[in-house]
């Protein structure tokens, strides 16, 4: 394992995590979800050491999400000078992430791998299904959903967020007076949002929008654009709408262009897959031989 550095299209200094492979063919390129970050999130540990011994690459990409509250390094293009500036997953703004992923699957190439899998947990299934809506990336054979959200229906729906109507009075109030303030309610009973970034995470049909299971409009416009073959899988006890299998039927359905979609459901386990993370790495291995020859 060793920490590499890296820098995004906007200047962004981010670090990474990776699992070396004796060979350099396969990596899988790790997006986290919100506020996910190497130190604390212990189950892609876990799978970077299980892949490495495979020898398939495993890199986890720091995005500019991680943890709470983080300070990031950001070169200013104009001056030329490093300045410090506040992000983390309460500042974040979702269409930036697209510079985050392609920093890291360029890593993956610099560091002389052939092939990628792009595999996302949580928000970051969106954040990469968004990043191959925008660019058509050939060294990317394959797209991992780990727990996909329906991000802007939770944050609607009365069962997931009783106090929406309390937080977008807040939220728009604050972004009248100074934009960007953190916010005194809590989203989903846990995250001081600011209200720049809570607003950006709830409109129909928004670029964070990528699978509306709970709205179910005839397409998932964004969606079903990817081509790729897609693993996609959920924890028994996660953030299901209906349930698992009828959320991961309704994902097969609108993955209108993917011609190879395979789910499964793992039993007593979290949206952080607890002690069934070699399980999960086992049938992600598994995956990988049979689309890649």
């Amino acid at each position: 394992m060793e920490f590499i550095l890296g820098q995004t299209g906007d200047g962004l200094k981010l670090k990474g995590v990776h699992w070396t492979s004796d060979i350099k063919d396969i990596c899988i390129v790790f997006t986290p979800g919100m506020t996910g970050n190497i130190i604390e999130d212990n189950y892609p540990q876990i799978w970077g050491e299980y892949f490495s011994k495979n020898k398939i690459g495993f890199l986890y990409g720091h995005n500019r999400g991680y943890s709470h509250i983080n300070e990031i390094e950001v070169l200013n293009k104009i001056t030329n000078e490093i300045e410090n500036k506040k992000f983390g997953t309460v500042y974040e703004k979702f269409e930036d992430s697209y510079y985050d992923v392609d920093l890291w699957i360029n890593k993956a190439k610099s560091l002389g791998y052939k092939r990628i899998i792009l595999l996302g947990h949580s928000l970051g299934c969106n954040k990469n299904v968004y990043f191959l809506n925008k660019e058509n990336n050939e060294l990317v054979k394959g797209l991992i959903l780990a727990s996909p959200p329906d991000i802007v229906g939770m944050m609607k729906n009365k069962k997931f967020q009783p106090n929406y109507k309390i937080l977008l009075k807040e939220a728009k109030e604050l972004e009248m007076k100074h934009s960007n303030r953190l916010m005194r309610n809590l989203t989903w009973d846990w995250y001081n949002l600011s209200s720049t970034t809570f607003l950006n995470m709830i409109e129909d049909e928004s670029l964070i929008d990528i699978f509306p299971l709970i709205r179910n409009p005839e397409k998932f416009k964004i969606f079903e654009k990817v081509k790729l073959p897609i693993l996609c899988f959920l924890a028994e006890d996660d953030n299901i709408i209906e349930s698992p299998k009828k959320d991961l039927d309704l994902l097969k359905k609108k993955a209108l262009n993917c011609n190879s979609f395979e789910s499964k459901i793992f039993k007593d386990t979290d949206h952080c897959y607890e002690n069934k993370e070699l399980e999960v790495a086992e049938t992600i291995l598994n995956w990988i031989k049979k689309i890649i020859n």
